[in-house]
């Protein structure tokens, strides 16, 4: 208990000498979350993911949000789906990450859900230390995999990028033949920039989601 306790405030010590120096790095705490409670609360740094902390004042894009998992992933994993939303957006952050892999499928842990896809080049983005599925196969998987109501919250959130619309049939496209894929093109008529879902507007509910 008495090396826990030094664990947390070596944490605290760290991160509060990093905000005392002229910074022109960004803070990348691995550590327990009760180390840096204190810091949360004072609004000095903030959770990106569970145990990873950046200064509060330092905007985290997509690059440094791959940065917070990149050491959860495989070697040469993608990620997809859910996971690819808050990376690309900042929303709508999932529990797990949803990971695909080209090679031979490994495992889900307690971290990750690993899927087996084959996925084109162009449907690849590199951010910072990894991969992620490009906006427009992220709309594809979104619309396959996941059931109507959580599809259309996540759709949401990932329409404020203005995927456009050729993009996201030339994604389906190259998804043809994979599970739910029917599905996708059923659900995606019509979605894009400035698309509507039913009735509602994408854009509306984008504005009702909150920001993670």
């Amino acid at each position: 208990q008495r090396g826990q306790h030094r664990r947390m405030e070596d944490a605290s010590s760290v991160a509060l000498g990093w905000l005392a120096a002229a910074r022109t790095e960004p803070l990348c705490l691995l550590a327990d979350g009760r180390g840096l409670a204190g810091l949360q609360l004072d609004g000095l740094v903030r959770e990106v993911w569970p145990g990873v902390f950046r200064a509060a004042d330092l905007a985290a894009g997509a690059a440094e949000r791959m940065d917070a998992v990149a050491r959860l992933l495989p070697q040469s994993a993608v990620l997809a789906r859910r996971s690819a939303v808050w990376v690309l957006t900042g929303r709508l952050r999932p529990e797990r990450l949803d990971v695909v892999l080209t090679g031979p499928r490994r495992r889900s842990s307690a971290d990750l859900d690993v899927h087996s896809e084959l996925l084109a080049l162009e449907d690849v983005v590199e951010l910072g230390p990894g991969q992620c599925t490009s906006p427009a196969r992220t709309v594809v998987d979104i619309a396959r995999c996941l059931d109507e109501d959580e599809a259309r919250a996540f759709l949401a959130a990932i329409d404020g990028l203005g995927v456009p619309r050729p993009e996201i049939h030339a994604a389906l496209r190259r998804a043809s033949g994979t599970q739910g894929v029917v599905r996708a093109r059923k659900r995606l008529a019509g979605y894009g920039t400035d698309a509507r879902w039913g009735d509602v507007s994408v854009h509306a509910m984008v504005r009702s989601q909150p920001v993670d």
